[in-house]
């Protein structure tokens, strides 16, 4: 099997040759061109110039010799001697360059050339000696030198003419030789281009073609190139190939019709109802309990307008919308009924036309009744405990300082002990108490005006013998310039109290307590407690605020509903809690508030809740 490759460096071979032809022509030329130049220079052209320049020097003998005689010997005889050297110097040059058609005519010149130099050095002897026809014969002998030299002139000028010609004929030769090769080598070009057309380019475009029909889908295309070359090989593996693509194909349709048949099975008996929404806010998908509900009179014209506003923000911020708790609940009307729904949304990525919106609502009504019952027990209990505890406190208080007798040591710690337990007890039970109030609205607040900067004031000054007790510093970084903002000052504090006795808690000693208020550019302000504490643990971050939550395996003391309180206080306000933290370092637990509170605190304390954790 003869390669691609090999093929094609055949197919370059007559041209090659051809162009390898006309560069050894044209070298051929050109030294053939160079040598004649250079003979031209040597012979021809030399021979001209030096018989010119000879003729001349013996007019200007004749000249001396015609000063002696009027007189000027000396001038005459310097002129002679001068121009004497002249004539012996061209006539060897002469003698060196004539060809081979002018030799004969070099010896007459020669000849002549010794006369005349005779009859002018017998210029130079006294007049006595000179014959009459002395100038005479020396005319004679110039004329018959200047005639020698026209000949040979006019030989070399008709060599000159011989060689140019010469030279237009092969220029003109080389012209027709270059002009052929041109046509042929455009020839064997085109004939190149169609056998590389033929083996390359046309499969290629059949690749191309084929390639594009498997991009629309199109499986059961073949090439049909079937040449025993590399194109050939390449076919076949191709056509392998879509074997291979076709029995995938085949596979993976089977795969996701069995996928979506378990989806929309599992989608259709969710005990949730599911709503899918696509980019333009259509519904695409639901399942049978979202058909129980739109088919209540009160969702006739499609979900609830807070379901609406749920949906809409998710489709703008990209994020996970997954509250926890039942108090995120949102209260729906269904069939004359008023039921808790918590609700689950997300934003699904893709093209426009698969991309858009999940919502799932789940029923929480019997769970949060049963949660109202149990606060409202929780609620009754405590109050019911209170009393008695109390007067149980004031009596150990009344034995602790001894108004019934002297107590022996072991009494004194029994009672010290017992007086502890109750005051952690009532404190309990007071959180209890104030937690069940603020979550069934009948704790009031108090409005009021009031500047950033004093309540982190407040808050540290009511703290602050705490914090010298466990040897820590504390610290305020407020600037002057923040706004003042609307709320109650006396639950604010409260909230920042419990952050503040969290950190006490878990800072070491000789440690910073931060206290910061700073604006967060959208008309809020961030309060925030900054401890230098182990840190909390990622899985332990959302739910730090959940009622009775407590992080595992730690000595600290405490029943676990500080933060919840401030949770509901911060709420209460249209605002929200969260916490940072990193292992090692510390954590910041802050609390954003709005400038001014909304009147509709129902409806902005569902939509503040914390969220789950975005995935």
């Amino acid at each position: 099997m003869t390669k691609l490759r090999t093929k094609l460096h055949l197919s370059y071979l007559p041209l090659i040759i051809l162009m390898a032809a006309v560069g050894v022509y044209a070298i051929l030329l050109t030294y053939y061109l160079v040598s004649t130049v250079e003979r031209l220079e040597y012979e021809d052209i030399r021979s001209t110039n030096a018989v010119s320049e000879l003729i001349t020097a013996v007019n200007r003998t004749n000249a001396g010799v015609n000063l002696i005689f009027n007189g000027y010997r000396e001038e005459g005889g310097e002129i002679i001697e001068r121009n004497r050297a002249t004539i012996e110097e061209q006539l060897r040059l002469q003698e060196a360059s004539a060809n081979r058609r002018a030799e004969g005519l070099t010896a007459e010149l020669k000849e002549a050339v010794n006369r005349h130099i005779q009859l002018v050095e017998m210029a130079l002897s006294p007049a006595d000696n000179i014959p009459n026809s002395y100038t005479l014969r020396r005319e004679e002998t110039a004329q018959r030198i200047a005639e020698i030299g026209a000949s040979i002139i006019e030989l070399n000028s008709r060599s000159i003419a011989d060689t140019f010609s010469a030279f237009e004929m092969r220029t003109e030769t080389f012209i027709w030789v270059t002009i052929i090769s041109i046509f042929a080598a455009l020839l064997l070009a085109l004939l190149l281009s169609y056998r590389i057309s033929d083996r390359i380019v046309h499969p290629i475009e059949e690749f191309t073609e084929k390639a594009e029909l498997i991009g629309q889908g199109d499986f059961e295309t073949r090439v049909s190139y079937h040449a025993q070359d590399e194109v050939g090989r390449l076919a076949l593996s191709f056509n392998r190939m879509l074997d291979r693509l076709r029995a995938y194909r085949r596979l993976l349709n089977a795969e996701i019709t069995q996928t979506r048949m378990t989806l929309e099975t599992i989608v259709k008996n969710l005990p949730v109802a599911f709503y899918f929404y696509d980019q333009e806010g259509e519904l695409i998908i639901t399942n049978d309990a979202a058909q129980d509900l739109l088919r209540a009179p009160e969702w006739q014209e499609g979900p609830p307008e807070d379901v609406g506003i749920l949906r809409r923000q998710v489709q703008e911020s990209r994020k996970l919308y997954a509250p926890d708790q039942l108090d995120d609940a949102l209260i729906l009307h269904v069939y004359n009924e008023e039921r808790f729904f918590l609700p689950t949304v997300f934003f699904v990525e893709g093209d426009r036309t698969k991309s858009g919106v999940v919502l799932m609502l789940q029923d929480v009504t019997k769970l949060r009744l049963t949660s109202d019952l149990k606060n409202d027990l929780v609620a009754i209990v405590s109050h019911e405990l209170k009393t008695p505890l109390t007067s149980a406190r004031l009596s150990l208080y009344m034995l602790s300082e001894e108004q019934f007798g002297d107590l022996n040591e072991v009494q004194r710690e029994l009672v010290a002990t017992a007086k502890d337990d109750l005051d952690r007890q009532l404190k309990t039970i007071q959180s209890l108490l104030s937690l069940s109030k603020i979550e069934s609205g009948s704790s009031r607040l108090e409005r009021q005006t009031f500047q950033p900067r004093e309540l982190l004031e407040n808050s540290a000054e009511e703290s602050r013998q705490a914090v010298e007790d466990a040897q820590l510093h504390l610290q305020i970084e407020a600037p002057q310039t923040l706004p003042a903002i609307e709320g109650d000052p006396f639950r604010l504090q409260l909230v920042l109290s419990n952050f503040i006795s969290n950190a006490i808690k878990f800072s070491p000693p000789g440690g910073n307590i931060v206290l910061r208020a700073s604006p967060t550019g959208t008309d809020e302000v961030r309060f925030s407690v900054i401890d230098q504490g182990p840190g909390i643990a990622p899985e332990f971050r959302s739910r730090v605020f959940n009622k009775f939550f407590r992080i595992p395996h730690q000595d600290k003391k405490g029943a676990g509903l500080g933060l919840s309180i401030a949770r509901e206080i911060a709420l209460a306000h249209n605002g929200e809690v969260g916490c940072e933290s990193e292992m090692g370092k510390g954590s910041e637990f802050f609390m954003t508030l709005p400038r001014r509170m909304e009147d509709n605190g129902s409806a902005r304390r569902a939509a503040m809740s914390t969220p789950a954790p975005q995935k």
